[in-house]
């Protein structure tokens, strides 16, 4: 959007739902704002809450709401941090199950019980082909494709 808005000359209004909406970096949030009302004229509107950023108090006011935003989302990962320690204390897994495996015990995170999926086994014949045959990257995801697993070269090098 904020390409799109440097770019096109007849844009005079950003509209958005909240500050939170506009931006979730805080003070960086006010900065680009700012630059667009300076340097492109266009004014940030925000659909609840009414203030004119382009007066003194309007501009501190939305300043300060920018720095709730970021408050806002430190106190947010602070809580999803602490909840995720208790959780791996506790014995729970709280990250998403590895490609190529599957979870017999679904829903019950503290009881998990892995085993290698179809795809998991498919996956193996990459790592094979990787180690024995010397093949790409490429060559393999279209091996895959042909026998059933739809991989992409990007994601294959990932799990490399």
């Amino acid at each position: 959007m904020l390409t799109f808005v440097k770019r096109t000359k007849n844009i005079n209004y950003v509209i958005v739902y909240s500050y939170e909406r506009f931006s979730r970096s805080g003070i960086n949030g006010a900065s680009i704002a700012e630059d667009l009302l300076k340097k492109y004229g266009v004014i940030t509107l925000v659909a609840t809450q009414e203030l004119d950023s382009r007066t003194p108090a309007g501009s501190f006011q939305q300043k300060i709401l920018f720095l709730f935003v970021q408050m806002d989302n430190e106190l947010r990962r602070d809580k999803v941090i602490t909840g995720m320690k208790e959780h791996l204390l506790n014995g729970y897994w709280v990250w998403r199950i590895p490609f190529g495996y599957k979870d017999l015990n679904k829903g019950k995170a503290n009881q998990r019980n892995l085993v290698v999926s179809e795809q998991g086994k498919l996956l193996k014949s990459a790592f094979e082909l990787k180690v024995y045959k010397q093949m790409t990257n490429a060559e393999i995801a279209r091996h895959l494709c042909r026998i059933g697993l739809n991989i992409n070269e990007k994601r294959l090098n990932e799990i490399f």
